[in-house]
């Protein structure tokens, strides 16, 4: 399966040069360009194919900001995921979006408890039209009545993000260190929560990844705004 393809923008060399090296070395993930500036984020967008932009928001005063970096590539690109990850992002940053612009973007500061795998994850499901804000050292609470997205443990999260990019029982349960047959029984209880009363010749595993990507969209940004 191919990579994940990165574009990361951030004008702390630093930081920049220590993440870069985290998610180059994270399997399924390319960085394709790694930039300080947006003009040069642009470039690297139009010369390469990229599935997923992670951005700081202040990227000096010589520089477009990031969120006005986020709506320039979306103008390159529809189908681009948006990462906006800075210690300045905030819940209101959703209420900015234009609303055609809300699917695949995704808010994170930079202080909340997300480690490498955490940010890999969110990447790649952003890349692929989820939504996710984290903000304050917490996901902000659902007033949206998700129901079954919000009952999954977070077990559950990780195999849907899994069967999300295609893999099989058997790669899930190698990944995540745990026996088939226990896959197997989440899926049972995932597909009972996203799809309760299926309908004969319903498609499982296809219409409870359709509902989990509506369901997680609807959970990030009816509490966004």
């Amino acid at each position: 399966m191919r990579k994940t393809q990165v574009l990361y923008v951030e004008d702390d060399p630093a930081l920049r040069t220590i993440l870069t090296g985290l998610l180059s070395h994270q399997p399924r993930m390319e960085i394709v360009a790694s930039v300080g500036n947006a003009q040069d984020a642009v470039e690297a967008a139009r010369s390469s194919q990229c599935d997923v932009a992670l951005i700081d928001l202040a990227l000096g005063a010589d520089s477009a900001n990031g969120f006005e970096l986020a709506l320039q590539l979306r103008r390159l690109s529809n189908n681009i995921g948006i990462v906006i990850y800075s210690q300045h992002a905030s819940a209101h940053l959703g209420s900015q979006i234009p609303p055609q612009e809300k699917i695949g973007w995704s808010i994170i500061q930079k202080k909340a408890p997300i480690d490498i795998a955490g940010l890999v994850k969110i990447l790649k499901s952003t890349s692929l039209g989820s939504s996710f804000v984290q903000v304050d050292e917490n996901f902000i609470n659902s007033k949206s009545g998700s129901g079954g997205f919000l009952e999954l443990s977070k077990r559950q999260h990780e195999i849907m993000s899994l069967l999300i990019e295609g893999f099989d029982v058997a790669y899930i349960a190698e990944s995540l260190g745990v026996s088939q047959v226990t896959i197997r029984q989440d899926l049972s209880r995932i597909y009972k929560v996203l799809v309760p009363t299926p309908q004969p010749g319903t498609d499982l595993r296809t219409t409870a990844v359709l509902k989990y990507l509506r369901q997680s969209r609807s959970y990030a940004w009816n509490n966004a705004e």
